[in-house]
């Protein structure tokens, strides 16, 4: 009987031995493994494992300005609201179309972020007076956890502008009834410069049948005056000011003619002062 209880009594030491080195190594082994991985995790704030979504950085292109002059330059900007830390940013120019139809974009300057710190900035100069497109572009470096991103802006040259500007061009000529040939032409009259009491004149220096009709985009009636059959007609009183532009329009009838200018010269005078001319 005493033989008994001590095979007993000995089971239950050994049973009781395996339960706690179980417990133990959950404890330990495995609760430590899971903690490790957290603080992995923790530690690393662009690990985006588990299906997470990738960081948005918030990119953005500015230009210092949008209409500089030829002969200037404007500052394009990239920036962020969530700077990365790596990959790299880009910024580009367009500067022609491939074969199947995208953009071509070239490289101006190139950031590396592991090093690079803002503002992120080019100064852009032309002497060519169009629109530009520009990019910037960030490529993320592969398990940084940022989302590739770009953004796109125009800027336009514009030419450096000084006076008055005046221009002729022949709207039609287009043949009517009784051998007439029926011609109109405009007059474009622009400026970046202040002019007062400015008097836009010139003549039909052809043989005219008929009446003149003379008449500016905004509505305003030219002066019309009769010379057997010439004409000379005008505006008066314009008042121009920078980015200002009128067109004005004169139609009138003649026999055909050989001359490839049935209109004289135009002017635009402010007192006796010839600030503009034109011709076709």
């Amino acid at each position: 009987m005493k033989k008994f209880y001590s095979i007993a009594t000995a089971l239950l030491l050994v049973a009781g031995t395996f339960t706690s080195c179980t417990k133990d190594l959950d404890e330990v082994g495995l609760n430590s493994s899971a903690t490790e991985a957290v603080r992995a995790t923790n530690a690393n704030p662009n690990n985006n494992g588990g299906g997470s979504q990738p960081i948005e950085t918030g990119l953005a292109i500015e230009f210092s300005n949008a209409t500089p002059q030829v002969g200037t330059y404007t500052t394009i900007e990239a920036k962020f609201t969530a700077v990365p830390t790596s990959g790299e940013l880009r910024i580009q120019e367009a500067t022609g179309v491939a074969l199947d139809g995208s953009t071509i974009w070239t490289n101006l300057r190139v950031f590396n972020l592991e090093n690079a710190t803002a503002p992120f900035t080019y100064d852009y100069t032309s002497n060519t007076a169009k629109e530009y497109s520009f990019r910037a572009q960030y490529v993320p470096k592969n398990g940084s956890g940022y989302k590739a991103a770009h953004m796109e802006g125009n800027v336009t040259f514009i030419a450096i502008c000084t006076g008055a500007n005046l221009t002729a061009q022949q709207v039609y000529a287009n043949p009517v009834e009784g051998g007439l040939t029926e011609y109109k032409v405009a007059f474009t009259l622009t400026s970046c410069t202040e002019y007062s009491n400015v008097k836009l004149q010139g003549g039909v220096s052809a043989t005219i049948t008929g009446n003149v009709v003379a008449m500016s985009a905004d509505g305003v009636e030219g002066d019309v005056r009769y010379n057997n059959n010439n004409a000379v007609v005008s505006w008066s009183e314009l008042n121009l000011t920078p980015g200002y532009s009128n067109t004005f329009y004169v139609t009138f009838r003649m026999e055909k003619s050989d001359k490839e200018d049935p209109i004289g010269d135009w002017t635009a005078k402010e007192g006796d002062e010839v600030i503009a001319t034109a011709t076709l």
